[in-house]
């Protein structure tokens, strides 16, 4: 949730939860001896395993991509199923899930605010769209200066634990209330118990 993190994130560090660095080492070993794919070891690198940290984080990640003068919204869906869903992820162990909206820039360039809606599941939400169901995930504002693109971190506990069970592929709409704006990465972050 915060701005040094987000940079972090953005680049590519994961995050070690509470394990020991010898731990840590130990498991990026074993982790990356068996799976090829980077991105899903990365994913696994934050799922407690053997009990070697206390929470496990589960990514549901969706692509990159814009909403120009043309569009208002647009919906995606994950690029890949979240790495050992069903048989890991319990929506009641959920103790906290985090909306990441990564690499945020406008399409001019230029400096100045970025707005936009968040929504799962409700393919048809555009701008008139009531921000007060269940479905609505949040709204930013964020904002922007040339040196860095920006980040939004959004809590959306409640919302993930009603819609994110792995029985259905989910979908974003984002909503531009703003001037056109792309993003780099877009993730649910689900901190569950181990």
């Amino acid at each position: 949730l915060y701005d040094v993190s987000a940079g972090l994130l953005s680049r590519g560090v994961i995050s070690g939860m509470d394990m020991t660095p010898e731990a840590a080492l130990t498991k990026m070993f074993v982790v990356l001896g068996g799976e090829a794919n980077t991105a899903i070891a990365s994913d696994k690198m934050q799922l407690n395993l053997k009990g070697e940290q206390r929470q496990s984080i589960f990514n549901l990640h969706f692509p990159g991509g814009q909403l120009d003068d043309e569009e208002e919204t647009i919906v995606v869906k994950p690029t890949r199923a979240m790495v050992h869903g069903l048989d890991r992820f319990k929506p009641k162990q959920l103790q906290q899930s985090i909306l990441r909206v990564m690499g945020l820039e406008p399409l001019d360039g230029k400096k100045g605010g970025l707005e936009f809606k968040v929504y799962i599941d409700l393919p048809d939400a555009k701008e008139s769209t009531p921000n007060d169901g269940l479905n609505f995930l949040g709204q930013a504002s964020k904002r922007y200066t040339p040196e860095n693109p920006e980040s939004v971190f959004l809590t959306v506990t409640e919302q993930v634990r009603s819609f994110v069970d792995n029985s259905h592929e989910n979908s974003l709409t984002i909503v531009n209330t703003g001037r056109p704006f792309k993003w780099s990465k877009l993730q649910i972050a689900c901190f569950a118990d181990a």
